[in-house]
């Protein structure tokens, strides 16, 4: 059995996570583990992410963020998902973690493509769809089938 720095079992983190979740108190279940030095798994990470995007916690977002950065975790498609969820009015930064998720070749564009578009079409931005147009194949695919997103493209060539 794998047990983490506090000698506690794997799994019995991921339930407090788990639990902590259905309770919204992440917050709270986020400072026992790093009291404890427990090292938070990829599930774990998501997990809190997607309760931080339910409650729109932008702090705790980049808390679990330099945590997770800082002890290695490996980030998914997933955890891209919710990190672009988590910042959909702040255009450079969505920028950056499309940058990130392209550099460290982490498959899941099709997972993003949507959540980019519709913030973009939320905020009236056309640059950052157009740029990743041009960056992947996967794009035109994924983007061809919204009509959310060939409006985005349409207002581009007027």
């Amino acid at each position: 059995m794998q047990t983490t720095a506090s000698s506690a079992p794997r799994h019995i983190a991921a339930q407090l996570v788990e639990l902590g979740c259905r309770e919204h108190r992440i917050a709270t279940v986020l400072e026992a583990l790093e009291e404890q030095d427990v090292p938070l798994t990829t599930e774990m990470v998501n997990a809190m992410l997607g309760e931080c995007v339910r409650t729109r916690d932008q702090r705790l977002v980049r808390h679990i963020e330099r945590l997770s950065v800082s002890q290695g975790v490996p980030r998914t498609g997933r955890t891209f998902g919710l990190l672009l969820r988590s910042c959909v009015n702040v255009v450079k930064r969505m920028e950056e973690l499309l940058d990130e998720m392209e550099a460290s070749g982490v498959d899941g564009i099709s997972e993003v493509a949507q959540i980019v578009l519709g913030a973009c079409a939320q905020m009236g931005d056309t640059t950052l769809p157009d740029r990743q147009l041009r960056r992947t194949a996967t794009w035109t695919a994924v983007t061809s089938s919204s009509p959310r997103s060939w409006r985005i493209r349409s207002a581009e060539t007027r």
